[in-house]
This record gives C-alpha cells, sequence and structure tokens, in this order.
C-alpha cells in the first residue's frame, strides 16, 4: 500500500509541475509574440486558464493530503479525543459524499458536451477535456479521504487497543 502511494503521489506532483510549466511557457509564449513580434495569438491564454483549472483542483486533493486545507475548528478543538477522531470521520466522508455528487453530476454535463459537440471558443477542444477536472478531483479526493480515514481509524483503534 506505501509502494502505491508514493507512487500516486509521484504522479501528482509532476502533473503539477507539468501544469505550471505549460502555464508559464504559454503565457510567455503569449507575451513574446505580443510584444516582440507584434503577432498576438489568443491560444496560449486559453491553455493558461485550462491548466490553472486542473492545477486548481489536483492542488486541492493534495491540501487535503497533507491538511492545509483551511477550516474552522473552534468546535473540535473543544471535544475530547473519541468525539474529535468521530467528527474527523464524519467530516471526511461527508467529503467524499459530495465529492461523488459533484463528479457524478459533471459526468452527465460532460456527456452533453460529448453528445452536442461543445468545443472551446479559441482552441475548438471539446469542452468535456475542461470539465474532465471535476470528475478526476472527486476521485482523487474520494482516495486521499478514503486512504486518510482508514489509516486514522486504525491508527486510533491501535491506540485505543492497546
Amino acid at each position: 500500500m506505501q509502494k502505491f502511494l508514493e507512487t500516486y503521489h509521484e504522479i501528482q506532483r509532476i502533473t503539477i509541475i507539468a501544469l505550471v510549466t505549460a502555464m508559464v511557457t504559454s503565457v510567455f509564449f503569449q507575451v513574446v509574440n505580443r510584444n516582440i513580434f507584434m503577432m498576438p495569438v489568443v491560444w496560449p491564454e486559453e491553455v493558461a486558464r485550462y491548466a490553472t483549472v486542473y492545477l486548481t483542483f489536483i492542488g486541492s486533493v493534495v491540501a487535503v493530503r497533507k491538511g492545509t486545507m483551511i477550516s474552522v475548528d473552534i468546535f473540535a478543538s473543544r471535544l475530547n479525543e473519541t468525539w474529535n477522531f468521530i467528527l474527523s470521520v464524519l467530516r471526511n466522508v461527508a467529503t467524499m459524499f459530495f465529492a461523488v455528487i459533484l463528479a457524478y453530476y459533471c459526468l452527465i454535463m460532460m456527456g452533453i458536451h460529448l453528445r452536442t459537440g461543445q468545443v472551446s471558443t479559441v482552441m475548438g477542444i471539446n469542452m468535456a477535456i475542461p470539465h474532465a477536472a471535476i470528475p478526476i478531483w472527486g476521485g482523487l479526493t474520494v482516495i486521499e479521504l478514503g486512504v486518510r480515514t482508514v489509516m486514522s481509524v486504525v491508527d486510533f483503534v491501535k491506540k485505543k487497543v492497546g
């Protein structure tokens, strides 16, 4: 399991690096073409926009894994260890449920895009491709929170049993 998680996290890291590189390179290309060669092109802006969307969703999964998502813990900080654990598990389950519902409805929307052939304004790619960021986020979030929840349950039981 540990080897799988290490590989999975490395793939996320490489994907984030590739997305940031695509954003910076495309915007730099656009600036150089517009200001130096006086030949503006519009597709780099769309590449940067879609890369930003994917980066945001994949980055939020990394933030969930590292526990750096913003949260209000004024209530949880007043609970004892057992109730805090229960609240944490319930929060993870609720977030996984939300991710699944959001991914499901986005998949329906992607199907509509594929059937109708709706394409982006500049690059002409099917709009299902940019919208795929949401189901990908949903799947990755379920994986991260599922692993995190199982690991916390195992740790909690070990601590309580002995």
